[in-house]
């Protein structure tokens, strides 16, 4: 998937645009489907032509990682986790730096 302008995002035939930040998107698709069949694809199937084009809307409270991630529940979680190499390889994937005492990961 792809931006297609600065909000939107179109791939595969779905495009998703904010209409109103973090409420509102306007959800379409316009390609093919296979029809699924207990868990898995039927492959006995042609592709389906399928067009949507809806509006999805949220009421929820929106969450402020700023303001509403607990450090000290942040601190327990990393304390419990086991540090091992793959712990590591995960922790630089992060967009964000994590500074204990002097050392930066």
């Amino acid at each position: 998937m792809v931006a297609d302008c600065d909000d939107a995002w179109k791939g595969q035939g779905l495009h998703i645009e904010p209409l109103e930040p973090l409420r509102r998107w306007r959800v379409a698709f316009h390609g093919k489907v296979k029809k699924v069949v207990d868990r898995g694809v039927d492959d006995d199937n042609d592709l389906l032509d399928v067009a949507f084009d809806g509006e999805w809307q949220s009421d929820e409270g929106i969450f402020d990682y700023d303001t509403d991630l607990s450090p000290s529940a942040t601190a327990r979680a990393f304390a419990k986790e086991e540090w091992n190499e793959q712990f590591f390889q995960d922790l630089q994937r992060l967009t964000f730096k994590i500074e204990i005492a002097t050392i930066t990961f």
